[in-house]
């Protein structure tokens, strides 16, 4: 296949569990790819803070981070074991009173929620954050809080004709739901091991685990072999 972009999603996809990767690895493998012309490209999401946090103040079972353009902010009176996981998957951590007073710029949410009522809260939140964001599983326990009408895929199409790269010169990567609409985009989709049947069955393929340099290990063996 000829390859000229690739995106990966980061958490449970790129990131290892505690928020890292083979750093090391990676150069080289960037470095590889930059010599073949291929570029490589983070899927992520944005959305407007204020409303989004008013719709999600009614569910005290979810453990929201803010992801700010410096810092991550979490609740100082959050649950403890969720603010020492954000410790260990976050570096720069501050705790706050109310997080509707943070300023720095959120880039993305981090919502935590107990597993078994994943599916539950993004059916019940997706009215209620309607025209705000559009909430999607990243896999059992978490959810993804997506920009209306700026999915991956769309994103994925707007980058593509801005380098003119087609869908079946682009290989993707992801663990959840929230990956489906650039899972379809194009033409290469890969799979995590680690994420759930219905999102393997929406791929072309299936690598590793995030853990185990899943991502890394797919690209190096078929596209820079």
């Amino acid at each position: 296949m000829t390859i000229k972009l690739i995106a990966t999603d980061m958490d449970g996809t790129f990131l290892n569990d505690h928020g890292d990767y083979d750093q090391e690895r990676f150069a080289n493998d960037y470095a590889a790819l930059q010599r073949r012309g291929i570029q490589f490209v983070i899927a992520s999401g944005h959305q407007a803070t204020q409303q989004v946090l008013a719709a999600l103040a009614p569910y005290p079972e979810l453990q929201v981070a803010l992801c700010g353009t410096q810092t991550v902010h979490v609740l100082a009176h959050a649950n403890p074991q969720f603010v020492a996981n954000m410790r260990d998957y976050y570096y720069q951590l501050e705790t706050c009173a109310d997080l509707t007073t943070v300023t720095d710029p959120v880039v993305k949410f981090d919502v935590i929620c107990p597993a078994a009522m994943t599916d539950q809260l993004v059916y019940e939140l997706t009215p209620k954050l309607a025209g705000i964001a559009v909430p999607a599983s990243g896999g059992q326990g978490s959810m993804d809080l997506i920009q209306p009408g700026m999915h991956k895929g769309r994103a994925l199409k707007q980058l593509g004709e801005q380098l003119g790269i087609l869908p079946d010169e682009m290989l993707v990567f992801g663990d959840g739901t929230n990956d489906f609409e650039m899972f379809h985009y194009a033409t290469h989709a890969v799979a995590m091991q680690n994420a759930p049947e219905n999102v393997q069955a929406n791929a072309t393929a299936v690598t590793g685990t995030n853990v185990d340099n899943g991502v890394l290990d797919y690209i190096e063996q078929h596209i820079l072999s």
